[in-house]
């Protein structure tokens, strides 16, 4: 073992270096309780040999066991358990699985869902396009004054027949769809608030 340059205590004693343990990476001096590997003769502090347990060198038989990522990765769970019902034909799978070993069923992600929520997503990915139109649709027509009690009207029962899937869009054509409903509100409010003053002020005549 290469002997480095002594060390100075506080106190005006001197002590020597004698090793670098490979652990910590700090210095082994002849007054520290140290250990030695039985197989290289590397040198440690008595703490670092047992806080590794065994050689820190690369190659050496004494070395401390590696644990492999796959031995010490827990599996992915829901809801504290590792297997689901698939939301299509009702089999069980595993928790991380997106695709459904029995029927071949395709999941968005590996959430477990129930077959009514799997059934809304379903509706929703094929409809997807229709419902962006529509709500465009509903707001347009509330915009136009002339056409505002007929876009209340149609629009209001589509939006409540397909409220589930509208709270799915995007915001935008989510918030394009309530906002028609609520300037066609406004619009009847402001157009019967016209027609009544229109009338109090010829009932004079």
């Amino acid at each position: 073992m290469e002997e480095t340059t002594p060390s100075t205590e506080p106190d005006g004693t001197e002590k020597r270096e004698v090793a670098t343990c490979p652990f910590c990476q700090t210095g082994v001096f002849e007054t520290d309780e140290s250990e030695s590997c039985g197989e290289c003769r590397t040198l440690y502090h008595a703490d670092c040999w047992k806080e590794n347990d065994g050689c820190a060198i690369y190659g050496c038989t004494n070395s401390a066991e590696t644990i492999k990522w796959s031995d010490n990765q827990i599996p992915v769970s829901y809801w504290g358990k590792e297997t689901k019902a698939c939301p299509s034909c009702s089999q069980e799978i595993v928790s991380s699985a997106l695709r459904c070993k029995h029927c071949g069923t395709v999941f968005k992600s590996a959430k477990p869902t129930d077959s009514d929520e799997f059934g809304s997503d379903r509706s929703y990915e094929k409809r997807k396009k229709e419902l962006k139109r529509k709500a465009t649709f509903v707001f347009v027509a509330n915009a136009i004054p002339i056409l505002s009690v007929l876009g209340l009207l149609v629009g209001g029962i589509w939006t409540l027949k397909n409220r589930a899937l509208i709270r799915k869009l995007p915001s935008i054509n989510r918030t394009l769809c309530y906002l028609g409903l609520t300037v066609g509100v406004a619009q009847i409010f402001l157009i019967a608030a016209l027609a009544f003053l229109y009338t109090l002020t010829n009932s004079g005549n």
